[in-house]
């Protein structure tokens, strides 16, 4: 039987963001690259988890980003902010059995959705390598975070990501949390990039209620960034071999496109 893979984000605010009179087309580029990064023949849906994204709403734009595929759209109500619930919710309402958790500020391509699901299919949890920039320029490269591929029931057995109310953290507890019960694979030489946008805290949602928490986490978070800083480089390939001005190209036919909604 073949696997079906299910790719889950959340987001908020991520569609359309004026810096210095510019719009970021965060998350529209992203899903523009992951339309071009699909294979014909994968049995995949998209699931969203959106915390009442107000900035462009997301069913006016999704189904031209993305036009083949089942899409699912979870609105959260009534809370602030919190990756790693958002990432619960959007694995609940998922139905594959390989489960790719993926930024909303991404750019993905054809060989890290490939190799992932090789990858999960010989019983490893693959994280890709994260390409980015800083506010102050410097291309850095980056292991973990919140992208990361694994089997549905490799997310059951970890319990599912921590549920901080603010920004970062989770994604260092729960890659701690999955090293210690399954196999961990990363490949230098195939990565994701990450969009720029700027890093203040009105663009990191850090309005939502104080979790004590994260307090404890930031020597260790430190350390892991000085250990990032260890690794920048000069020159990489912005696109990653995906155009994210274009859409779904190698994709000639509908697959299940009436099992698309919005929640």
């Amino acid at each position: 039987m073949s696997s079906m893979l299910s790719i889950c984000t959340t987001v908020k605010n991520r569609s359309k963001i004026t810096v210095d009179n510019k719009q970021l087309l965060l998350f529209p580029n992203c899903i523009k690259s992951l339309a071009s990064s699909l294979t014909l023949g994968v049995d995949v849906e998209l699931v969203i988890s959106d915390w009442q994204s107000d900035d462009w709403k997301i069913s006016e734009w999704i189904l031209d980003a993305i036009p083949y595929i089942p899409i699912h759209i979870i609105t959260i109500v009534g809370e602030g902010f919190s990756a790693g619930r958002g990432r619960n919710i959007a694995a609940k309402h998922a139905k594959g059995d390989i489960l790719f958790f993926m930024d909303a500020d991404m750019i993905v391509n054809r060989e890290v959705i490939n190799h992932g699901i090789l990858k999960v299919s010989d019983g490893y949890v693959y994280y890709p390598t994260v390409l980015y920039e800083t506010d102050g320029g410097k291309q850095i490269i980056h292991e973990g975070g919140g992208n990361v591929f694994m089997s549905a029931d490799m997310y059951r057995e970890s319990g599912g990501w921590p549920e901080f109310y603010k920004h970062g953290f989770e994604d260092t507890d729960y890659a701690s949390t999955l090293k210690k019960i399954s196999k961990i694979h990363t490949n230098e030489n195939i990565s994701i990039f990450h969009q720029w946008h700027p890093q203040t805290t009105e663009f990191k949602n850090l309005y939502a209620k104080e979790d004590p928490q994260v307090d404890l986490r930031k020597q260790h978070y430190q350390s892991i960034q000085n250990k990032q800083s260890e690794n920048i480089i000069t020159a990489i390939d912005f696109i990653l071999n995906t155009d994210p001005n274009t859409t779904h190209h190698n994709l000639n036919k509908p697959i299940r496109a009436n099992n698309r909604s919005f929640i």
